[in-house]
């Protein structure tokens, strides 16, 4: 994620993990804000509303667990 790039509002089926693995991003979701910088792991429920936004150039690993 480049840094100022957002990533608008959204939720997915399935239970989240977003781990940042350079730079730094800033995470909303409904119980509240929060950044992440490199080797931070957050695990977010199914169906959860939240946004992103780069503070710096980051790369991130996205895992979505879909049940059956």
């Amino acid at each position: 994620m480049l840094a100022g790039n957002e990533m608008p509002a959204h939720a997915v089926a399935g239970e989240i993990t977003l781990q940042c693995i350079e730079g730094r991003i800033a995470l909303e979701c409904d119980s509240g804000a929060r950044e992440l910088v490199a080797d931070q792991l957050v695990h977010m429920a199914g169906q959860k509303m939240h946004t992103l936004r780069g503070m710096e150039h980051a790369s991130l690993l996205l895992t979505i667990i879909l049940k059956r």
